[in-house]
């Protein structure tokens, strides 16, 4: 099975180690929990790994595409949802805006139309497509922007906090959405809080202080 190798990734701003020495791997269908306390490194390791930043050092690599030799082809390869809910233009509504980088993701119409018929379900997301995104509320910024990380059927998912402007009733809705449709994509997702009865997620990383604290996997039903 094909995996997702990040290898001794670090990142330094200055003389501050921000990133240092991350390495772990995953294959189709895991989802990884990146939990920490704000200020440890995880929004930085996922714009690295979206590469919007350069790392200092280390490297990731799927497939023989190498996210600092190959960066090009590694944006198609991911998904991202920014945790600062940017990312879509502000005087375009959800619809107008989703149109716009399915042509400039050249997605064929009837894999457009079935992902926004698929998300039509959640009414966050009826009310997001029709609205400026300088007027949605934050979570139907974050509704938009997960269906955005997803119309060019990317494999790697990095998404960074969109749930935390959810209900906890939306925020069940969505993963089962994402067991159905999306369950074989690889999928890192960042937290600083992870409910010990989540079983959406079947690893876990934890980062303190810019560094791995531990990682291993969960329980899962």
């Amino acid at each position: 099975m094909t995996t997702l190798i990040v290898d001794n990734i670090s990142k330094h701003f200055g003389t501050k180690k921000v990133v240092n020495q991350i390495s772990f791997s995953l294959k189709h269908g895991q989802r990884l929990a990146l939990t920490g306390a704000n200020g440890v490194g995880k929004t930085t390791l996922l714009r690295i790994l979206t590469s919007l930043v350069p790392p200092q050092s280390g490297d990731a690599v799927y497939k023989n595409i190498w996210l600092t030799k190959n960066p090009q082809s590694w944006k198609t390869l991911v998904g991202h949802v920014p945790s600062n809910e940017l990312g879509l233009f502000p005087r375009l509504n959800g619809s107008e805006n989703l149109y716009f980088f399915s042509k400039i993701y050249k997605v064929r119409n009837v894999k457009f139309k079935l992902i926004i018929e698929q998300f039509m379900q959640f009414d966050l997301f009826q009310q997001a497509y029709r609205t400026p995104f300088y007027q949605c509320s934050s979570g139907m910024k974050n509704i938009l922007l997960i269906c955005k990380s997803l119309i060019h059927d990317p494999t790697i998912l990095l998404w960074d906090e969109p749930f935390r402007s959810f209900s906890p009733t939306l925020q069940t809705h969505l993963k089962s959405f994402l067991l159905q449709h999306f369950q074989h994509k690889i999928f890192i997702y960042s937290t600083h809080i992870l409910v010990e009865d989540d079983h959406f997620f079947t690893n876990r990383l934890h980062m303190g202080e810019n560094k791995i604290d531990f990682y291993h996997s969960l329980p899962i039903n």
